[in-house]
This record gives C-alpha cells, sequence and structure tokens, in this order.
C-alpha cells in the first residue's frame, strides 16, 4: 500500500476477515467459550527465514489456563507446533485443521494433539490451513447435539400440534366443509 501511495496511487483499506476467525465459523466453532476458554492467542505457525518460531511449550502453558490456540501457516512445521504443546497440554485436547477456510473446497479434520502429526499426514491436509487448539472445538460437537435436540424438538412440537388441532392434515376448505 505504501508503494502505491508514494506512486501517487490513492488507496483504501476494506476490513475483512481473518481466516482464523473464518475457520472457526465455518467450523461452528467459538473462540472464546465461557465454559472452555475465556480468551484466544492469534499465532504464526512459523517465521521469516531467519526468524525466531513461536515458543510452543510457553503458549501451552499460556493456553492450558483457558486460552484457544489459532495458528497460521503450521501444517509444515506440525512436528515441531506438537512437540512444544504436548510439554503443556493433555494429549487430549481437541484440534481441528481448516483447509481452505471459508473456499467452496474448505475440508476440516478435527482430532486430538495427540493424533494432530499422524491424523494430519492420513488425511492429506496441507497449506492453507487454520488450526484451532483447544476445549473450544469441543463446542461444536456441542452445537451440533443443540441443532439436532432443537429440530427433534420442532419436530415433536408440529406432532402435538397436528394431535390436538382439530382436522389437522386436512386443508382449510376440507375443514370447512366438515363445519358446514
Amino acid at each position: 500500500m505504501q508503494a502505491l501511495q508514494a506512486q501517487g496511487i490513492p488507496t483504501r483499506v476494506v476490513n475483512g476477515i481473518t481466516s482464523g476467525l473464518a475457520a472457526a465459523t465455518g467450523l461452528g466453532v467459538p473462540l472464546t467459550h465461557r465454559a472452555h476458554a475465556q480468551g484466544v492467542i492469534f499465532v504464526t505457525g512459523h517465521a521469516k527465514p531467519g526468524g525466531s518460531t513461536p515458543d510452543w511449550a510457553v503458549l501451552a502453558q499460556a493456553a492450558a489456563l483457558g486460552l484457544t490456540l489459532v495458528v497460521y501457516m503450521g501444517v509444515a512445521q506440525v512436528d515441531q507446533l506438537h512437540a512444544g504443546l504436548v510439554q503443556g497440554l493433555p494429549g487430549s485436547t481437541p484440534v481441528a485443521v481448516v483447509q481452505h477456510a471459508s473456499l467452496p473446497q474448505q475440508r476440516e479434520l478435527v482430532t486430538t494433539l495427540a493424533e494432530l502429526p499422524r491424523a494430519l499426514r492420513d488425511v492429506g491436509l496441507g497449506s492453507p490451513a487454520i488450526m484451532v487448539i483447544g476445549e473450544v472445538v469441543n463446542a461444536r460437537t456441542l452445537a451440533a447435539q443443540a441443532q439436532h435436540q432443537l429440530h427433534q424438538a420442532g419436530h415433536q412440537t408440529e406432532q402435538s400440534a397436528q394431535a390436538v388441532t382439530p382436522g389437522a392434515g386436512t386443508s382449510a376448505p376440507q375443514r370447512a366443509r366438515r363445519r358446514a
């Protein structure tokens, strides 16, 4: 943008949604949830050439205190990421990986921290991908269960209404003919 402005070309910033939020939304997972995580840390999975890499053990300690980790570009470094995170998080910690978040070709993997490197290789997910690490991933299951319960409750309500509504299952003209 600065290069364009230096050339006298007008620019305008249009804010969008970061792929970390898009991935969580696509999964149906909140990044914070009072029962699972009180905050979120967004971190890149690798540094620029010659730069320092994230300290995954320290990030694991922070996540263990009730934070969700959202990792950008972590697939290529999954072995190092895994080795550091298991130092502070249980292997049973839920992990979701979303490749091509918010695009028609979006692919998802839900696994545990212990199984993450193997599962990624088995499924063949690669970059670009976002990892969502933490108990909020379980909220996906809870949301699906709640949706199913709402659907069933709505269906039962419809059945109950039909059972107690005179002329249920008949059209208005048919009910009018019955009354006449």
